[in-house]
Order: C-alpha cells, then structure tokens, then sequence
C-alpha cells in the first residue's frame, strides 16, 4: 500500500491534475484500505481459531530491525492476532507521551529460554 504523498506523486507524474479534493480521495483510500486489511484478518483468525500463546507480562525475544530485543508483553490484541511488546532498550515508555511498544504478530514473538542454571540432569 502506498502513502497518500506517493500515490499523489504518481499521479502527478503521469499528468494529472493533484488538487485538494484528489488528496482527499487518496487519502480516504488509504483508510479504508486499513480497515478492508484489519476486517480481513479478524476474520481469518476467528476462522482459524488463531489465540495467544503467551500472557500479558511475558518475557519475550523478537527480532526489530534485524536486531533481537528483549521485551515484555503489555498489551494483547486477539482479534488482530499482536502483542504490543514494550522494549527498554528502545526507549519505550510505561506512561505518557512516547512510544508504549511494538506491535507486532503473534509468530513474531519467541519466549526467553530458561538460563542453563535451572536446567537438571535426570540420573
């Protein structure tokens, strides 16, 4: 999908007239393209019986910008199938005005692997 300003600049390119009213138009688009995408994927994950398979509070690992990050998940949203994973090391805030998290997709999300410590051998 593409931005408003792209969509605008395309058509100007290719010799249309970009007034107030087509940037409307565009961006009107753009909304309810977002709405047509999150519709669709409610539906396919009540079809499919998509849940969560971590709880809020969660230590996690996910990888962001080709980085893995440690996070916690603190919020959960079923019906779109994400968490939103607040992260420190990227400066996420708890409260206020600044980023809360990522929000990313269930399969994006891994659980911390229990430290080599608290493994046992069975005898």
């Amino acid at each position: 999908m593409h931005s408003t300003f792209e969509a605008a600049k395309r058509l100007s390119s290719a010799s249309w007239d970009v007034d107030d009213e087509t940037l409307e138009v565009l961006g009107d688009r753009s909304v309810h393209m977002l709405d047509a995408q999150r519709t669709a994927v409610a539906k396919w994950v009540s079809q499919r019986g998509v849940k969560p398979q971590r709880v809020m509070g969660s230590p996690v690992d996910l990888v962001h910008l080709g980085e893995t990050v440690r996070g916690e998940i603190v919020s959960i949203d079923v019906e779109q199938a994400q968490y939103t994973v607040f992260c420190a090391s990227l400066g996420h805030v708890r409260q206020g005005v600044g980023t809360h998290g990522l929000i990313v997709d269930f399969e994006r999300v891994h659980d911390l692997a229990a430290p080599a410590e608290a493994f046992t051998l069975e005898g």
